[in-house]
């Protein structure tokens, strides 16, 4: 079940056959876009998938400046990985599209934000003995502010409002931590 109570865990990924999308010059073209978009350069001659992540406005100049080297997203078809590399960017898909730096991904972890609890797991993953505090308390702020927030009533407040459509509330995904590459 994972920390999702009642909802099931993901499924395991389904990996396609690779798809040699090179034209032949042996780069990968990649078709970059959404929140969290990824470069799609799926195992062209041995190339693992990068994923690239679109930051909005307020939070590209933390990004740029490395005060935000975290960030919460909705689970994907291909997961991120620890030791995956990340490429950020702001206004993706836009002619202001600017990269924001490039990072390592060194921790990926199950995370659930509801107005009530913050709970993720331990870097361990041992999701059953995850770490559930009440929101907003100081530990919930903390982790807030680590992804740019004011606290955690304003990262729930964003949550809903930016995910409420798709995922609202408790939003259940990932929170992927990078270092500068």
């Amino acid at each position: 079940m994972g920390l999702r109570r009642g909802i099931p865990a993901r499924p395991a990924p389904v990996h396609a056959p690779a798809v040699d999308r090179s034209g032949g010059e042996g780069e990968a073209q990649g078709a970059p876009g959404g929140d969290a978009a990824q470069l799609d350069t799926s195992d062209v001659q041995g190339v693992p998938l990068m994923p690239a992540f679109n930051f909005s406005a307020r939070f590209a100049d933390l990004v740029e400046s490395g005060k935000k080297r975290q960030t919460i997203r909705a689970e994907r078809k291909r997961p991120f990985k620890v030791g995956d590399r990340a490429y950020l960017y702001t206004g993706m898909r836009t002619k202001k599209c600017r990269k924001l730096g490039e990072g390592r991904v060194v921790q990926v972890l199950e995370v659930v934000i509801d107005r009530e609890r913050l709970q993720w797991e331990t870097p361990n993953g041992e999701v059953a003995d995850g770490i559930e505090v009440p929101a907003p308390s100081a530990l919930a702020d903390d982790m807030a502010r680590q992804d740019g927030f004011r606290d955690y009533t304003d990262m729930a407040d964003w949550f809903e409002k930016t995910h409420g459509k798709t995922h609202g509330l408790p939003f259940c995904g990932v929170l992927v931590r990078w270092v500068p590459a």
